[in-house]
């Protein structure tokens, strides 16, 4: 390489927000808020993604309209787009990046079960339907009718692998929607590597629950088997 591009250290909450476009006139499909943890020596380690609206967020007004802001100037007017932003204390929210794209994870699972549609549905519909049903259909900004996030399992385990511990307890928690640990943190015998960044997550869980309360404390709980789930 004979170049390096630095991008600014910005601390605070970071959104991911999905917008469909039809002719310019946009629908946010969902909003997303992602926790992060220390783990294995790496700062920042994605531990939740969390589907969350006004109601239960107050800066995701605040946000929304900042993206929609940035989709304006660059001049997006068609399909799907997946915009990343982290809101600074001093600064407001500040632009992570924008992607023509879809969101990198299986989201139509929760967000049917969250919000009653999804991206990809809208997107068909953006470019296939006509002008009146896209100002009908959705809404503007999306509203929660249950709470949902995916959880990332991290691994703190090193060598080889000996067993997977906890996926029958994962499966018995009642916001449990689906889950999956990937093939190569699932068979003995294996060379596992700790987690330290999203590329290296172990597997997922998707949690719904229509009391926040519960999803909560099954979330804590996942976070509490994940040092002791992968053995080596």
């Amino acid at each position: 390489h004979d170049s390096v591009l630095v991008q600014e250290f910005l601390q605070g909450c970071e959104y991911a927000v999905d917008v469909v476009l039809r002719d310019g006139v946009p629908k946010v499909a969902a909003v997303w808020r992602y926790d992060k943890t220390q783990a294995n020596g790496a700062p920042f380690c994605y531990v939740c993604t969390r589907l969350v609206d006004s109601h239960s967020d107050p800066q995701v007004p605040v946000v929304c309209d900042y993206v929609l802001d940035v989709l304006r100037a660059l001049g997006v007017k068609w399909g799907l787009s997946h915009n990343e932003v982290i809101v600074t204390s001093d600064r407001g929210p500040v632009l992570v990046e924008v992607n023509c794209r879809q969101h990198n994870m299986d989201f139509c699972p929760l967000t049917m079960a969250c919000i009653g549609y999804n991206a990809l549905d809208m997107t068909v519909d953006a470019l296939l339907g006509d002008e009146e049903s896209w100002k009908v259909t959705y809404p503007a900004f999306p509203a929660l009718r249950a709470q949902g996030c995916m959880v990332h399992l991290i691994n703190y385990a090193s060598g080889v692998l000996n067993e997977v511990k906890h996926l029958e307890e994962i499966d018995a928690l009642p916001s449990v929607l689906k889950w999956e640990v990937y093939d190569h943190f699932r068979e003995p015998g294996i060379l596992i590597e700790p987690t330290v960044d999203i590329r290296s997550d172990a597997g997922w869980v998707q949690l719904v629950h229509e009391d926040l309360n519960t999803l909560e404390h099954n979330y804590e709980q996942l976070v509490a088997w994940m040092p002791t789930m992968f053995q080596a």
